[in-house]
């Protein structure tokens, strides 16, 4: 889906549905984003988690997201991207976005070769509201790629500190391998590093 063009007029308020069909519309995964519109319980850690990431990204923080893989990372972004769009859109407070970070760069290259002309997914990543960039992992990521993410948190950080959410199954000590020292040094400065703790629910769900 291309999420770059799409109608965009004041909204002071939207239902959950109309949130969740913005947020899909904006990348965020739609499985993820149709739980949040049918009514999904989230387990206490979620909760834990929520409630200490929410209000570092009203603020205009950066954080990271680290657990192990399949115990709800993901549920957590779509979520609040999901709150985000409910609490309406306007100029100034912007969309909300979300890629894994593979499709943003995939997305990006495939640009240099394309003639017709459209807005960058990165140029989308750097202005939009909130950003969520799912599946930051150590082994795939080239030079490039971890100068284009540095570059675009260190340019959401200095441009009005538009806020940030970074998901991982990268243990801690991985984390240096996995990001610029420099982004490592924004989440620190004006953000969080949070771990999401339980185990995977993957194994019990048929429907992962």
């Amino acid at each position: 889906m291309d999420c770059g063009e799409y109608p965009m007029t004041v909204i002071q308020q939207l239902t959950a549905a109309q949130a969740v069909e913005h947020a899909i519309h904006f990348g965020f995964p739609n499985r993820h984003c149709e739980r949040m519109k049918n009514g999904l319980k989230w387990n206490q850690y979620q909760k834990n988690t929520f409630q200490i990431v929410n209000p570092l990204l009203e603020s205009g923080g950066i954080v990271l997201i680290h657990g192990v893989r399949g115990n709800g990372k993901t549920q957590i972004g779509a979520g609040l991207g999901c709150i985000w769009w409910k609490r309406g859109y306007h100029i100034q407070r912007g969309k909300a976005r979300y890629w894994t970070l593979p499709d943003l760069f995939t997305k990006q290259k495939q640009t240099f070769t394309e003639s017709k002309v459209r807005i960058e997914p990165l140029q989308l990543a750097r202005e939009c509201g909130l950003l969520v960039i799912d599946e930051i992992d150590t082994d795939q990521n080239s030079g490039y790629d971890k100068r284009e993410l540095r570059d675009l948190i260190d340019t959401r950080y200095r441009e009005n500190q538009k806020p940030t959410l970074l998901l991982t199954n990268v243990k801690p000590e991985g984390l240096k391998d996995a990001l610029d020292y420099s982004i490592l040094d924004r989440i620190r400065e004006d953000g969080a590093f949070v771990q999401l703790l339980g185990s995977s629910y993957r194994r019990n769900d048929p429907n992962q």
